[in-house]
């Protein structure tokens, strides 16, 4: 089972049925059906299902997928994740669009 870490609650996306993250991956990783353990500043608080998995250039990120994640438009959330991630090489490097669904909240 693999284990999401949040440090913030972007957009109070964690508060819905489904919500979407978006993590720098190097290889796949994640897949369809898998389930995730969900912490939150290092508490779990719950577990969820992952429904779809989407890979793409930092570039090729949907605004409305920006918007719902961190609620911020495609230009302020690739600077949050060029912040997040200052070694990457976005060259070669993928992003995972994730949408999970809550299967249970603690």
């Amino acid at each position: 089972m693999h284990i999401l870490k949040f440090t913030q609650n972007w957009a109070m996306k964690l508060d819905n049925k489904k919500f979407f993250t978006t993590l720098r991956i190097s290889r796949p990783f994640y897949k369809s059906g898998d389930d995730a353990i969900i912490e939150m500043k290092n508490k779990v608080i719950g577990t969820a299902k992952i429904k779809t998995v989407t890979v793409c250039k930092i570039n090729e990120l949907p605004n409305i997928i920006c918007l719902m994640d961190t609620g911020y438009d495609k230009k302020e959330t690739i600077t949050i994740l060029q912040r997040l991630y200052p070694t990457a090489n976005w060259n070669v490097e993928t992003i995972s669009i994730i949408l999970l669904e809550w299967i249970k909240r603690y």
